[in-house]
């Protein structure tokens, strides 16, 4: 159980740092991105987790 942990811990990890960097590249790429749309998009990646997570 203590490995699934691990591997769930390390898979979310990568997911977030992959989301950070798209996020970032957009931001970079696009001066006039609407931050409002950056929240909405972090708040449905919230949502994605808890939703694998149950």
């Amino acid at each position: 159980m203590e490995k699934g942990c691990e591997t769930s811990l390390k898979l979310e990890e990568s997911m977030v740092k992959t989301y950070t960097n798209k996020v970032i590249a957009d931001l970079i790429a696009c001066e006039e991105v609407s931050y409002k749309k950056v929240v909405a998009d972090e708040k449905m990646h919230i949502r994605k987790i808890k939703k694998m997570m149950k």
